[in-house]
Formats: structure tokens, sequence, C-alpha cells
């Protein structure tokens, strides 16, 4: 397993902004809500009812720069943390020789257990998993190579991603369940599982998200 605390540091961090894009959701929510009311009011004209849609919109999107800020601040220490992790190699990690040793020795390709097993005890190690690659046969070889994650081409997509997030907010809200989906699967290939729990972090559910992302794609 990789350094625990660098592990546990990208767990932090990826939940804190998951946390942070809640805030959008729920500031979307509003505004929809928002909306409603001034829908709903029979004596307003057309043009008084746009006049107030614009103002609410503009209200929105000046309401959730300083979250967008947060969330580009919290992805570059997130990327700054995975950077540091996959340039971490414990030489003196008591698992590590033992199996360069049977990957080396072995005059074939170990079996699929065996070699996820292997594996799995270096999850989110990238170092370390290449370094058992070199010496590994056949298959094997790309199969640990497969599991050696590139942590900060990850974490760049995902910031890329965001950035169009928060340059377009909230016409781009369809974004949103990608970059949540996409910090999950970080978190998993370094071994912290997030699961549903995403959504608790987030404050809403797809299917929440969904209904949002509807709702601004017709204009309602």
């Amino acid at each position: 397993m990789a350094n625990d605390m660098l592990v546990k540091e990208v767990a932090n961090i990826s939940t804190d902004v998951l946390s942070e894009l809640g805030k959008l959701v729920s500031a979307y929510k509003d505004y929809t809500e928002t909306l409603a009311a001034v829908q709903k009011q029979i004596e307003y004209t057309k043009e008084y009812k746009e006049k107030q849609t614009q103002t609410a919109r503009e209200n929105l999107v000046r309401k959730t720069a300083g979250t967008c800020d947060t969330i580009r601040i919290q992805l570059e220490s997130l990327e700054n943390t995975v950077n540091s992790l996959d340039q971490t190699l414990n030489v003196a990690d008591p698992e590590l020789m033992p199996c360069v040793g049977l990957l080396a020795n072995s005059p074939e390709a170990l079996p699929l257990e065996l070699i996820g097993s292997v594996a799995e005890k270096f999850k989110g190690n990238r170092l370390a998993l290449l370094a058992l690659a070199a010496v590994a046969k056949e298959n094997n070889k790309s199969f640990l190579e497969g599991k050696a994650v590139d942590g900060s081409g990850a974490v760049k997509q995902i910031r890329n991603k965001f950035d169009m997030l928060a340059d377009g907010y909230p016409k781009t809200l369809h974004l949103l369940p990608e970059v949540k989906n996409d910090l999950v699967k970080l978190c998993e290939a370094y071994g912290h599982e997030i699961g549903d729990a995403a959504d608790t972090y987030l404050g809403a559910d797809y299917g929440d998200i969904v209904n949002l992302i509807m709702r601004e794609a017709a204009g309602l």
C-alpha cells in the first residue's frame, strides 16, 4: 500500500471538493425556487419576469464564484499530493523485495489470482507497481503496468473538467456528475473507497442532479 498519510490526504481533499461541489448544487436549487416564485406571480409582466430571471442568474453566478475559487485551490492541492504520492517508493517495505524476487525468479507469468494479490498489496503505489512490472513476465508485466495509476494525469483531467464547469456554470452543470465520478475513481485507485458516501458529501444523489441538469437545459 502507498504512503498511508498521503492516501488519506487524497481522500480528505477529494471529499472536501465533493462538499464544495454540493454548494453549487444547493445554490442552483435555490435559484430554481426563486424562478418558480417569480413565474407564479400572474400579475407580473413577461418583461418583468425576464428581468427578474436574469437578476437571479447573475446572483447565482456571483454567489458561487467563491466556491469555484475554493475548489480550484483544493484541486491544485490534490494534484500536489498525488504527485508526491506517485514519487514515493519505500524500498524498506518488507513486502516489496519478496514480491520482486517472486516475479523475477518465476520462470513464467504467475496465475491471474496470484498476480492480482500482488498488485493489491501495492494498490495506489505507482513506483512499486512499475518496479514489479519491470521484472514481471509476459502478461504479468502489462497487468501490473495497468494497475500503476497515473494520478497526476487523472487530476489534471479533473481540473480541466472543473474549469469548464466553473467557467460556464450553470449551463455546464451537466459536467458535475463527471467531476464527482472522477474523484471517486481516483480515491478508489489509491485504495480509498468512497462509494455511495459521495452523494452524502455532495448533498444530492444522481437523480437530483439529473433533474437539475434537465431544468437548466430546458431553461426552467
